[in-house]
């Protein structure tokens, strides 16, 4: 998910720029197609300084085979296998993006689940 997320950055960049990763917990209410009740989240961004996207694009991201790049450039599924491992997780994906100023990609993951196998073995 992560590698696929910072490759995308990476090709949104082609006179180049940075990617910045940075986690943070976030207290958040998750969207309503995510299930269960928790709030508190893992949050993961990816954020780079390339061409970003107009709205319709961003509309459209995570649609199988749906791609920006030229035909043999890509198959249009990264970013929706990305969607559906963090869906699998219990999380989610927050895109914002300015046309000519980048984008933000934050993943939601729930911390609940995250911790509790960890602490599984715990004593």
């Amino acid at each position: 998910m992560l590698t696929n997320l910072v490759v995308n950055a990476i090709h949104a960049m082609p006179d180049g720029g940075t990617v910045e990763i940075s986690t943070r917990h976030a207290e958040q209410v998750p969207p309503p197609y995510v299930e269960g009740g928790t709030s508190s989240w893992m949050a993961i961004e990816v954020r780079d300084t390339g061409v970003g996207m107009d709205d319709a694009t961003r509309e459209r991201i995570f649609e199988p085979f749906f791609t920006t790049k030229q035909v043999g450039e890509g198959t249009g599924l990264g970013l929706s296998v990305t969607w559906g491992i963090v869906r699998e997780h219990h999380g989610w994906i927050d895109v914002q993006s300015t046309l000519g100023h980048g984008s933000t990609f934050t993943v939601y993951l729930p911390i609940d689940t995250l911790v509790a196998p960890a602490l599984a073995g715990v004593a």
